[in-house]
């Protein structure tokens, strides 16, 4: 089975003015959030047609991220609020462009990290970290 990588950008500032927007966003930021709001949604009811429960939903996670806080103690809440701000970076993103389609995409970005750290390069600007490390700070 093949996959595909897609990737995005998005400006962390127009990302972080919705962790902090303490209720005051712009027309434009407005109609982003109502967009978050459909596709926290949507991969809420996609989990639970799996049966898939983290202990937080990923619209309330995303109420809780708007609001500057991540209270929840539920044991997977942290997937909820990652999915949230996934969903809040796609928003923001510019659209998406094709990486490429891959086999085994794991192995084969290992295998340029390899070949690129013996050339010299850091390890902050390998690829494979990029795509498979998760939300990066």
């Amino acid at each position: 089975m093949s996959h595909n990588i897609a990737y995005s950008t998005a400006d962390q500032a127009d990302v972080l003015a919705f962790l902090s927007s303490n209720g005051t966003l712009t027309a434009d930021q407005e109609r982003r959030l109502e967009s978050m709001r459909k596709f926290a949604r949507l991969r809420q009811d996609g989990l639970d047609h799996e049966r898939i429960d983290w202990g937080l939903s990923i619209p309330e996670a995303l109420d809780h991220l708007l609001a500057g806080r991540t209270p929840s103690e539920a044991e997977c809440a942290g997937n909820s609020y990652t999915a949230a701000l996934q969903i809040i970076i796609d928003r923001n993103a510019s659209d998406p462009s094709h990486l490429g389609t891959y086999s085994k995409p794991s192995s084969f970005f290992s295998l340029v990290d390899e070949e690129m750290r013996r050339l010299g390069v850091p390890p902050d600007l390998l690829p494979h970290g990029y795509l498979y490390g998760g939300l990066a700070s």
